[in-house]
């Protein structure tokens, strides 16, 4: 048997370089505890790498900048490639979220500039056009050598991206079917003698039972359409994945630096191709060591920050959470959706209020509140807006849900609505009414007899999530910002302040329209 080569696998750090307000359970153990930060991850990977005497490679598959935390994003997430420098990475992939704040702000951080050193290894994507020179973005693929045997790794970045940046960031690209374009690869690979395959992919899926169940989503349909691969680091969705698709092992950990994958292959130096391959997801508990150089890293950043993050707005009287922390019921209502709603709804005057789950980044924390709690939550710099919407296009708005999994609907103030479910995926609105749940306010009709005033963040008024229905908004006006509006909401609700969730979604088996 040839070497065993060791793969320290990152994903969706999303610029968190602390581990506060963090916790994990690990998907082996059910053991839940506070995590450390990426310090502490650096003294992992490090020991993992001194422990093991064959060639050991530290890779990520994207989303590692991006959504960031005030003391990384005020600082325009330099920190974080600082500390991806100081880890020795040998290849990413980019993810989504690396081209939230347009693509020359992404390079500026990959090659440098403006007075930033750049990062100091390379970034692959074979899905990637960039159409003003109609090549790849970045080289498709790496190539490498272990023990004598070569091995390849590919990067593919989720083909939705354009629907998930905000409009026009990623206008001059084209992101290609993920399988058409590592499918196209493998000859060039093949050719140059490399059959020991590795996929970086910003993709992933969702999985029960850990190791060894069934993965669902479009990681199982990528894996299953590429036998050739041998090993797939996924991403994105921010699930915990070991599994195996066919013969392919899936590897995936959960986001913001909670804990990061160890796979170990086997190379059979006959056939140069991947023998065996397993691993495991490997928390970063808060009780571990923390590298000193990192810990710099991170310090500079805090104390660079503090004066701006440190502000206390307000008291909340317990942990808000959204979809994302595990908060919201099966139809996608949350406590914290229902507090931004209703602040983008107060601060505009609207009639009603729709703001995008995936937008909210963080949990508010109980006790005091701080600006960089609230920056946490939104940190993608969206703008508030008002438009005038028909009860046609209202209807329609949220018809469009139906692409998305329940617990994805948009979060909804001034209106409550009754939704009957078709399937997983989502259903038909039976019902829609204006007011608090538990009053019968005055329904919304799917017709342009009544015209409404809607408050939304500027991604989803620009059709961002595939909501194209707001790109028919009539009499826009802008409001500040997003996080502007949040942080003098909760600065004037009672102390402690609180959110809940009062059934404004509700999924019936019946419809209720009388």
């Amino acid at each position: 048997m040839g070497a065993e080569v060791r793969l320290l696998g990152l994903n969706d750090l999303h610029g968190h370089l602390t581990g506060r307000g963090l916790a994990y359970t690990d998907p082996y153990t059910g053991r839940t505890g506070p995590v450390g930060g990426v310090a502490t991850l650096a003294a992992m990977i490090r020991q993992r790498r001194r422990a093991h005497a064959g060639p050991t490679f530290v890779v990520h598959s994207g989303d590692m900048t991006g959504g960031s935390p005030a003391e990384a994003a005020l600082l325009r997430d330099e920190p974080v490639i600082r500390v991806l420098n100081q880890l020795g990475l040998l290849v990413g992939t980019p993810g989504n979220h690396e081209f939230g704040a347009g693509l020359p702000e992404f390079l500026r951080l990959v090659r440098g500039g403006d007075g930033f050193e750049g990062q100091n290894f390379p970034l692959i994507s074979a899905n990637i056009l960039h159409r003003p020179t109609g090549r790849t973005l970045f080289p498709p693929y790496l190539v490498t050598a272990a023990g004598g045997t070569k091995i390849g790794f590919i990067g593919a970045t989720v083909r939705f991206t354009p629907l998930l940046t905000s409009p026009g960031t990623v206008d001059d690209l084209d992101f290609l079917d993920e399988v058409d374009a590592v499918r196209a690869c493998l000859p060039e690979l093949r050719a140059q003698g490399v059959h020991a395959i590795v996929l970086l992919l910003h993709e992933g899926g969702h999985q029960q039972t850990l190791p060894g169940g069934e993965v669902s989503a479009r990681v199982n349909e990528i894996a299953a359409s590429l036998p050739e691969i041998g090993v797939v680091m996924a991403a994105h969705t921010h699930h915990s994945i070991h599994t195996y698709v066919g013969n392919t092992l899936v590897m995936q950990a959960a986001p913001f630096g909670r804990a990061f994958c160890d796979v170990r292959i086997t190379l059979d130096p006959r056939t140069g191709r991947i023998a065996t391959a397993d691993g495991e997801l490997v928390p970063v508990w808060a009780d571990g060591a923390a590298e000193p150089d990192v810990a710099a890293i991170v310090d500079h950043a805090l104390t660079a920050t503090a004066e701006a993050t440190g502000r206390v707005v307000a008291v909340s009287s317990r942990h808000l959470v959204s979809g994302r922390d595990g908060g919201a019921t099966h139809a996608g209502e949350s406590p914290l959706g229902n507090l931004l709603a209703d602040a983008m709804r107060a601060t505009t005057g609207a009639h009603v209020a729709f703001t995008n789950p995936g937008g909210m980044r963080a949990a508010i924390p109980a006790g005091a509140v701080t600006w960089g709690d609230l920056f946490g939550v939104l940190p993608s710099g969206n703008d508030l807006i008002s438009c005038t919407l028909t009860g046609a296009q209202i209807w329609e708005l949220l018809a469009q849900q139906r692409r998305h999994r329940f617990r994805r609907n948009l979060a909804v103030s001034g209106l409550h609505y009754r939704y009957r479910p078709h399937d997983e995926h989502g259903g038909e609105v039976v019902e829609i009414r204006l007011g608090p749940a538990g009053q019968r306010g005055a329904p919304i009709r799917p017709d342009a007899s009544q015209r409404y005033r809607v408050a939304v963040n500027s991604f989803l008024a620009a059709g961002g999530d595939g909501y194209r229905a707001l790109l028919g908004g009539a009499e826009v006006v802008g409001h500040g910002s997003e996080l502007g509006a949040l942080v003098e909401y909760v600065a004037t609700l009672p102390s402690p302040f609180d959110a809940a969730i009062e059934d404004r979604i509700v999924y019936d088996r019946v419809a209720k329209t009388n």
